[in-house]
């Protein structure tokens, strides 16, 4: 009861007390100090009233707000930003459902840290061909060992002779990235392969990185 009369958020459904705060015009922090004195309030002085809500009420008053914090629109939103965020919101979804808040935002936690594992060790490097023919390794996101087995088996796919760019400009990588690039680098005149590398610094790293 303290900790929500100074605007604590306990671990429970607050985010209708949120949302109908929102509702009611609030938008600083006061709000919720405002909200956890009109609870105390009613909590204190009201209670011979509130018992005469009808339960009906209540839930009717509890399915509105659930509607307009998960309508439809939501959903159709999640979808079009493509599976990889839809999925981890979905299956949080079905996992408070079929367990409660609590359980449900843990499965949700995992599963959405599972997604971004998967989507950094596939998607942290873009591979183009420009019109000169040039292959451009271009990193999208910070290269770490997450993202190692991905950058090796582009680097195996690059044939004798061909002309390649590796850009992480304005990318972290990690040591075992840069051990990955180094040794590539080092093998690249025997086969005849024009490599330039771009915003990363090789300097005294040594090849390695099991390429």
């Amino acid at each position: 009861m303290l900790s929500g009369f100074f605007g604590g958020l306990p671990v429970t459904a607050v985010i209708v007390r949120s949302g109908a705060n929102v509702a009611a015009g609030g938008r600083e922090r006061m709000s919720a100090l405002v909200h956890g004195v009109l609870l105390l309030l009613a909590v204190l002085f009201m209670g011979p009233m509130l018992n005469r809500i009808p339960l009906a009420a209540l839930a009717a008053v509890l399915i509105q707000v659930g509607l307009k914090l998960c309508s439809p629109a939501l959903f159709r939103t999640q979808w079009r930003l493509g599976m990889n965020q839809f999925l981890p919101f979905a299956l949080t979804v079905v996992a408070i459902m079929a367990t409660d808040l609590l359980k449900g935002v843990i499965a949700g936690i995992i599963i959405g840290i599972f997604f971004v594992l998967k989507q950094n060790s596939t998607g942290a490097i873009l591979d183009n061909v420009e019109e000169d023919n040039t292959r451009v390794l271009k990193f999208r996101r910070d290269g770490t060992f997450i993202s190692k087995p991905h950058l090796v088996q582009l680097l195996d796919t690059v044939n004798d002779g061909d002309r390649l760019v590796i850009d992480a400009s304005g990318e972290f990588v990690d040591h075992d990235m840069k051990e990955v690039l180094a040794e590539f680098v080092q093998n690249a005149p025997a086969r005849n392969v024009d490599v330039r590398v771009r915003g990363v610094d090789l300097a005294g790293t040594s090849p390695g990185g099991g390429h």
